[in-house]
């Protein structure tokens, strides 16, 4: 796990809530403290679709950001800043399967992969913190290293000014 501190708030922002830069990721849950609290759970419910929504959209488990940014953008807008919010992002199981077997990770484990960016926003900073969930053990710990790795990269490659965070 690494942690991040945002440089540029107003930067990120603008491309987390109107750009589609972070669109692809898969939303587990988001909440938003303005006048009041605002929850979202991203679990897709697919009894909400069609059959041909489901194969045409190729609907997850959980929903997109592509699809919750404008909805969740709305709950912030205005001239007021957040008090507080939070989201957990993550990378879709495709991406998330390559990217475990690029490390060497196969079979099972890798199509049960899950690595996550959580972002939270509080007390006027940002703050982004990455995650791995493996279903086996791997003492070496190269998937977590990989995904750390590919998080910092996103973020340099996006001009997203990002301080990472050091352990005491």
């Amino acid at each position: 796990m690494r942690a991040f501190q945002c440089e540029d708030l107003k930067t990120f922002t603008r491309e987390l809530f109107t750009r589609e830069r972070f669109d692809s990721f898969l939303v587990r849950e988001a909440s938003f403290v303005t006048f009041c609290r605002f929850s979202v759970d991203g679990k897709s419910e697919r009894d909400w679709y069609t059959e041909e929504e489901l194969e045409e959209e190729r609907v997850e488990d959980y929903t997109s950001w592509g699809k919750l940014r404008p909805v969740c953008f709305q709950l912030i807008r205005g001239s007021r800043t957040p008090l507080k919010f939070q989201l957990s992002f993550r990378l879709p199981p495709a991406e998330s399967e390559r990217l475990a077997e690029s490390c060497g990770i196969t079979g099972t484990a890798a199509e049960t992969a899950g690595f996550y960016v959580n972002i939270r926003f509080e007390e006027g900073k940002l703050r982004c913190f990455t995650a791995a969930a493996l279903s086996q053990f791997f003492p070496d710990r190269r998937a977590e290293r990989a995904w750390d790795d590919r998080v910092r990269e996103w973020f340099q490659r996006a001009g997203l000014s990002m301080r990472e965070e050091t352990g005491n």
